[in-house]
């Protein structure tokens, strides 16, 4: 009966042992699989932002009425001897007062 109790200890101790090695081994792994697949989200958007970009460029350099809108849309932009206007809304409240 003592043997068996012995046995027993040894074999639970052993036990108790490899699981505190390999637990907290196990806990980083998941977290690092989680971290890396929120990496491979950003990458995918960043990826997609990037071909956005890329099309924009080629169309800024192949059509010039692509690149005349964002001249005066973006930058501001006029054509000598235009005049710019500019509509400036008043906020909610001035209007109701």
């Amino acid at each position: 009966m003592l043997r068996k109790i012995l046995t027993f200890s040894i074999i639970s101790g052993v036990l108790i042992f490899v699981i505190s090695l390999y637990l907290p081994s196990f806990t980083q792994m998941r977290q690092l699989k989680e971290k890396n697949i929120q990496l491979a989200k950003e990458i995918e958007q960043v990826k997609l932002q990037n071909l956005e970009l890329e099309k924009q460029a080629l169309l800024l350099r192949t059509d010039t009425k692509y690149l005349e809108k964002v001249l005066r849309e973006d930058l501001g932009m006029v054509k000598p001897g235009e005049v710019l206007y500019k509509v400036v809304q008043r906020e909610q409240r001035e209007v109701n007062s």
